[in-house]
């Protein structure tokens, strides 16, 4: 693709923020499924097949990468997904009018983190 052309296509080319969060989940999923991997392959008897060293190591490593990176692309567990719910806009935490009413959380509106919660006081008869 020249120059010219992606200057053409503008801002409308770069990828979206949804679709940023999409791909950058991805490939967290991608780096935890490729760590599983390694350390489930940790716990198998060494056979011969890849040499010992360096080099085999280095094999490894890069192996485990490109299988973590093709599991999550195949849809991996759906660590990807989860996380996209999770960080999304939708997913932005209620504001005040939002807070869920109940003694505990009436009397820890303070704004404070960490304030304790206290149960609220009983109405008298």
């Amino acid at each position: 693709m020249s120059v010219a052309r992606i200057a053409a296509a503008g801002p409308a080319a770069a990828p979206s923020g949804e679709a940023r969060l999409r791909e950058a989940c991805q490939d967290f999923e991608a780096l935890f499924l490729a760590m599983l991997f390694r350390e489930m392959r940790a716990t198998v008897p060494e056979t011969g097949l890849i040499s010992p060293g360096l080099g085999g190591d280095i094999f490894e490593s890069l192996w485990m990468q490109e299988v973590g990176g093709a599991a999550a692309r195949a849809g991996g567990m759906g660590l990807a997904d989860l996380l996209v719910e999770s960080l999304g806009p939708k997913a932005a935490p209620p504001g005040p009018a939002g807070l869920k009413s109940g003694p505990a959380v009436a009397e820890n509106q303070s704004g404070r983190p960490g304030a304790p919660l206290r149960a609220a006081p009983k109405a008298m008869p």
